[in-house]
């Protein structure tokens, strides 16, 4: 949110500074912003706007990093469960427990997959590949719902 004020202050500072002297206006709207691109302040409009974007790249890699780990220990959790209920099933040998079983391994399945596609996501497709993991731990838990509805 600051960076967003800073940067239509610093646009607002380019605007105006184009009728009393670019580089000065841009180079004080820069060293307002802070550090930029090559260490020191951004000297042009274009190159506070690539650090801005360099800065909302950081925050947006971070916050996917904090997903990945939190849910990573959920799904790790989730994992052991499953391992659990599927030597129970296996236990208990009727036909109705091995169909849950089945299912049930399926859809983790499926959620494995999605995990590691999160995981390997770029950038661009980081937020699809979200989704699909999402869609996917839905999928999951109805069908664990299902399978221990009885348990």
């Amino acid at each position: 949110m600051i960076e967003r004020k800073v940067l239509t202050a610093a646009v607002m500072f380019a605007v105006v500074g184009m009728a009393a002297g670019f580089t000065t206006v841009a180079s004080a709207a820069g060293a307002a912003a802070g550090d930029a691109v090559s260490g020191g302040a951004p000297t042009s409009v274009d190159e506070y706007l690539v650090a801005a974007d360099q800065r909302a790249g950081d925050e947006a890699a971070a916050e996917r990093d904090k997903y990945v780990q939190e849910t990573g220990q959920e799904v790790e959790s989730w994992g052991q469960k499953v391992e659990e209920y599927t030597a129970t099933a296996k236990e208990k040998a009727s036909a109705a427990s091995e169909d849950a079983s089945e299912a049930l391994g399926d859809a983790w399945q499926t959620v494995e997959e999605k995990w590691q596609d999160l995981q390997d996501a770029s950038a661009d497709a980081w937020d699809a590949a979200r989704e699909n993991f999402q869609e996917a731990w839905s999928d999951f838990q109805r069908t664990w719902a299902e399978a221990t509805k009885d348990s």
